[in-house]
């Protein structure tokens, strides 16, 4: 831990959670203006979707970048960097008069953004272990999981009243915010002697070295697919709700707040419970409530059964799920990286993002917006997922033990 640090835990925990939010809270403002952007611009509901994949492959890109810079420079320096940019994509955003310039100005916008996602794993990293560290990423989850579901209600809004230009003005305002805070509030976690010079051939035998590490490739492959799974529905239900159900946008944004509960729930539970289970024990449960979830929604929808509630239920339970994994397996992950955990860090967003980028050209390829192609995709991740928990515990049993004497001995 740093010497400069000099802020109490919680409130270290809530700056950071502030942060990170705005990467998953600027695709999801945007996502009940998707019909209303495609309007405006004359094109289609596949062109539209390139606007998700831009920003998720920006996202992507950020964390090889931000990553490497972190453990150089410092993670403050990335979170100023990063907020700037974001603002400067936002504001491009504002006046952009094409889908074309709209796509670039995303891509921008994401590439800031990815910086908040470094700093959640790499601070809490460099401060917490053990069960502190577990809560700690539960909190973080329950943020960047909460903030996409609050953030299409918010979003509705503003497009009933507003316009989907505004949109973008707010996560300007936010982007700025994010950017004046860090600079005053924000201590630098990473010690001196832990800085790690930047060179291409030592970042890339780092990187080679990191993704050796069984527990860490197969748990970010598991939390990729986990997010992919929860990501298609928010992707492909806009659709759903407004041009099937014919729900206006503020209300396309209400049906999100069940799932900000489920997330809540679910990271909840891990807060509460993880002096009692395991990270394993948390992600077993969690796939099964996924998978539970798709297959639900894909036999009402082979059944041709489709209203609010058909929709809503299983995408509760999918966020409940999705909670209990994702702060597991970013333990599991980076528990044993001791240097370069930002590196580590910024391999673990990326793949997980670039899992995501593909999930979203898939549904982009998907040309029927409708209930069972959706659950289809969920259902497929989810699957997957299962398959990269089985790998994860098959080839790492020492590791599993590993993990449990590490467990009992920082609890």
């Amino acid at each position: 831990m740093s010497s400069s640090r000099s802020i109490s835990d919680a409130r270290l925990i809530f700056l950071v959670c502030f942060f990170s939010t705005l990467s998953f809270f600027s695709v999801d403002l945007v996502t009940p203006s998707l019909p209303s952007i495609m309007h405006s611009f004359k094109t289609d509901p596949n062109h539209i979707q390139i606007i998700i994949f831009v920003y998720i492959l920006g996202l992507s890109l950020s964390q090889f970048f931000y990553g490497p810079l972190s453990d150089r420079y410092g993670r403050r320096i990335v979170v100023i960097l990063g907020a700037s940019t974001c603002f400067a994509g936002n504001l491009f955003a504002i006046f952009a008069h094409s889908l074309v310039q709209l796509i670039i100005a995303r891509f921008i916008c994401a590439f800031g953004a990815g910086a908040g996602m470094i700093l959640a794993r790499v601070v809490f990293r460099d401060c917490f272990s053990g069960t502190t560290l577990l809560r700690a990423n539960s909190y973080f989850s329950m943020s960047v999981n909460i903030s996409p579901a609050i953030a299409p209600f918010i979003g509705g809004l503003i497009q009933e009243d507003l316009g989907w230009r505004w949109t973008f003005l707010l996560l300007a305002v936010w982007a700025f915010i994010v950017f004046i805070t860090s600079k005053r509030n924000l201590p630098e976690t990473l010690a001196t002697e832990k800085q790690i010079p930047l060179h291409l051939r030592s970042l890339f035998h780092t990187y080679y070295r990191i993704l050796k590490d069984k527990p860490f490739i197969y748990s970010a492959l598991l939390s990729g697919t986990t997010l992919g799974a929860s990501l298609t529905y928010l992707f492909m239900s806009p659709f759903l709700y407004q041009l099937t159900l014919h729900l206006s946008p503020s209300q396309n944004g209400l049906v999100y707040l069940a799932n900000a509960g489920g997330f809540l729930l679910g990271a909840t539970c891990v807060n509460r419970l993880s002096e009692r289970y395991t990270p394993y024990q948390f992600i077993r449960s969690g796939l099964a409530i996924c998978l539970l979830a798709a297959l639900v929604l894909l036999t009402l929808g082979l059944w041709g059964i489709i209203n609010i509630w058909v929709l809503l239920i299983p995408a509760g339970m999918n966020s409940i799920g999705s909670g209990f994994v994702m702060p597991a397996t970013g333990v599991i992950a980076l528990e044993n990286m001791e240097m370069g955990a930002g590196r580590a860090a910024s391999l673990l967003g990326g793949i997980r993002l670039l899992i995501v980028a593909f999930c979203s050209l898939l549904v982009i390829l998907v040309h029927e917006f409708n209930q069972t192609p959706m659950a289809s995709l969920m259902l497929g991740f989810s699957v997957a997922g299962v398959f990269f928990y089985r790998e994860l515990t098959a080839r790492s049993d020492s590791g599993k033990r590993h993990i449990w004497r590490i467990w009992r001995r920082k609890t």
